[in-house]
């Protein structure tokens, strides 16, 4: 006999019927349980990898900067409505705007740190959402952004029948404006029925309390609406019970919750918590996740973001490495007005 895997032989009487039964396959879960599990990138291979898609992205652009024409367009203007007097802030809407009737929608309008900027940002990328609409605000620092050729206004609406978002770079601390400028963006809710509003922010902690604690990854929520409730709670994140909401996030959450033309909308907001003293997207990517997992009008892949916030950790790192060696090198104590 050979060796190896043997065969057993059976021997059948001549004439008799004969039946060959195949073996059992196995299970597709027993497949998937027998496959050898991938090999985890090592620190230095993810950022090697990183490094080279950084370097891809930017000959990309570089191309496309040079085949650029450098030509523009004006947007059609389809309803332009005015809050305020002293204050004023006006939303301007484009046309395609009523494609996001329906549509959920996120708030982007950054405070005190890039937890709300950056999600909003990644999933209008991701999405690639069309700008439906902007707002001015008259009496604020007078500034614009130029993106992909397109001259505009700071905050902007992005969006379609998947999603819809509110984005600007820079955050808008005027009270009287702020107050304008959730009208604004209420008046746009209640006229293209949006169904569900969700206000994202980042609660900054001390940076040794982020290391060590033990519900980092868990997100802090309120919500009108039961199946997102039952959703967050299903994945162990924390129901806000007590909280002070200073910056934007507070208030439009305050505003929203007291509007009377958007009461049949939904309203959610979820907190996350992020390092208080460097910029970090690991906040970011947490509430990127939940969303995605809990709209069912996309499924969006979130690696990008998530390889983002490994380069941006690193980044910091490293200048915070350079910054403590030359001091080092110096001879030169900290300042006795900062807290070691």
């Amino acid at each position: 006999m050979s060796s190896g895997t043997s065969e057993a032989i059976i021997a059948v009487p001549s004439g008799a019927d004969t039946q060959i039964t195949a073996p059992e396959s196995k299970s597709d879960s027993e497949k998937e349980a027998a496959k050898p599990s991938p090999r985890k990138e090592t620190k230095s291979e993810l950022l090697k990898r990183l490094e080279e898609k950084r370097k891809q992205k930017k000959a990309e652009f570089e191309e496309q900067q040079k085949s650029s024409p450098g030509l523009f367009t004006r947007p059609q203007v389809v309803h332009r409505e005015t809050f305020g007097e002293a204050r004023k802030v006006t939303l301007i809407e484009f046309s395609g705007a009523n494609e996001c009737d329906g549509a959920p929608f996120i708030c982007g309008m950054p405070s005190n740190n890039m937890t709300c900027l950056l999600a909003a940002g990644f999933f209008a990328k991701q999405l690639d959402l069309p700008t439906i609409a902007a707002i001015r605000v008259h009496g604020a620092t007078p500034e614009g952004i130029v993106k992909d050729n397109q001259p505009g206004l700071q905050i902007r609406i992005f969006g379609n029948s998947s999603l819809v978002i509110l984005y600007s770079e820079t955050p808008l601390k005027n009270g009287g404006l702020v107050y304008n400028l959730n009208r604004a963006l209420l008046s746009f809710c209640a006229r293209h029925r949006i169904s569900h509003l969700y206000i994202v922010d980042g609660v900054p902690t001390d940076t040794q309390k982020l290391k060590e604690s033990k519900d980092a990854e868990q997100l802090r929520f309120l919500t009108t609406s039961n199946a997102f409730s039952d959703f967050m709670k299903k994945n162990g994140h924390i129901a806000i019970m007590n909280a002070f909401m200073p910056g934007y996030a507070g208030q439009i959450l305050a505003d929203a919750t007291l509007a009377d033309d958007v009461r049949g909308m939904d309203i959610s907001c979820v907190l996350a918590k992020t390092d208080a003293r460097m910029p970090s997207a690991n906040s970011a990517v947490l509430v990127v996740r939940a969303l995605n997992s809990f709209l069912d009008s996309f499924d969006i892949d979130i690696s990008d973001l998530e390889d983002s916030a490994v380069e941006m950790e690193t980044t910091v790192n490293e200048v915070l490495a350079e910054a403590q060696s030359k001091m080092a090198a110096q001879n030169r104590p900290a300042p006795n007005h900062m807290y070691m």
